[in-house]
């Protein structure tokens, strides 16, 4: 079973990731179209580059800085007492680091670790300390620093992150107008409605990514 469970891992990270990868390539790859629709280099090398920029990022996006900007953003509330005890049993458990603990006023059940430049904060939504049992907030927090040390589940959350990043084709969108670059507005311009109303692929690899990209969500 727990080899099954980590293939699916991989499968489904995998999935994730190229979806995000490919998304991001259509949008490099407008931008080397001319207004005339005539290619601005052979399209070989296009669509090289178009693949190798956004798969650099995927591999090298540094989790770590996109998580304090994120704490930067948060209100956090003292933990329960409950809580608090719990993450420290399995912290102690399994010989891992934490900063700090904390509660987050959201109705939607969800508990997340946010793996900052130097520390890491376990973070739990009110909904889920009201809604799940102990055993279910147990499992939880340990899936977390599972999650956290776990080369596939870090790669599905960089592509989360991109595949996130996709409303930011509205200001490049804009750009592209000022430097005529019309194709490149359109892609973007579509690829935001896309992503607005259409199923997000990357979530399905929830299961297999930390969830604190899904938390953020809510904030």
């Amino acid at each position: 079973m727990l080899i099954g469970l980590e293939a699916s891992a991989r499968r489904q990270a995998i999935i994730a990731s190229i979806w995000s990868v490919l998304s991001w390539a259509i949008l490099v790859t407008s931008w080397f179209v001319n207004p005339d629709g005539s290619p601005s280099a052979p399209w070989p090398v296009i669509g090289a580059i178009a693949l190798v920029i956004p798969a650099i990022v995927l591999l090298i996006l540094p989790l770590g800085k996109v998580a304090d900007r994120l704490v930067r953003h948060l209100r956090p509330e003292p933990p329960t007492q409950q809580f608090e005890n719990l993450v420290t049993e399995i912290a102690i458990a399994l010989v891992e680091p934490v900063e700090s603990i904390q509660t987050h006023r959201c109705p939607v059940p969800n508990i997340a670790m946010l793996p900052c430049s130097n520390r890491e904060i376990v973070i739990a939504t009110t909904g889920a300390l009201e809604q799940l049992s102990r055993h279910e907030i147990q499992a939880l927090v340990a899936a977390q620093f599972a999650g956290m040390r776990n080369r596939w589940c870090r790669m599905a959350t960089r592509a989360e992150i991109m595949w996130w990043a996709i409303p930011w084709y509205w200001p490049i969108g804009l750009l592209g107008f000022l430097v005529d670059r019309p194709v490149a507005s359109f892609v973007a311009f579509i690829s935001v409605f896309f992503h607005v109303f259409m199923p997000r692929k990357t979530e399905q690899a929830e299961v297999v990514s930390s969830s604190w990209p899904a938390f953020c969500r809510f904030y």
